[in-house]
């Protein structure tokens, strides 16, 4: 197996995880009344929550990196798969910034992070 397959794999535990925890975040209504950096730091899980999206984004970023040396179609497929990344992480990032009170941005946070975990799925296969 190829290291790009081991680090999409990587990543969809990752997102995985994120997911559930993200999860918990929302059931639990576990969100600071205002968004500021100190008010976010007291929230464990919500912060396991960002830092989980950040290494997923690395990752991902190195994913791409490894692809360019394969065929196109693992190219095309490890760039969309940062790309919907990169979409469900913007929409997080609006989320926390609207003190999460749209719940457009969580919904586009959630569509992204689950189109990329099918997409890194079908990328592990592919490579």
């Amino acid at each position: 197996m190829s290291i790009l397959k081991y680090l999409a794999i990587s990543i969809d535990i990752i997102l995985l995880l994120q997911f559930m925890d993200g999860w918990y975040v929302d059931f639990s209504n576990d969100f600071p009344s205002v968004f500021s950096l100190a008010g976010v730091i007291g929230y464990t899980v919500l912060v396991v929550h960002f830092f989980m999206g950040l290494l997923a984004g690395a990752m991902g970023v190195i994913a791409v990196i490894l692809a360019v040396k394969l065929e196109p179609k693992v190219i095309k497929t490890s760039i969309a798969s940062l790309v919907l990344l990169s979409i469900a992480g913007i929409g997080g990032i609006m989320f926390m910034i609207t003190n999460f009170q749209n719940n457009v941005y969580s919904d586009v946070m959630l569509l992204g992070s689950i189109l990329s975990l099918f997409s890194y799925f079908y990328l592990s296969l592919e490579a």
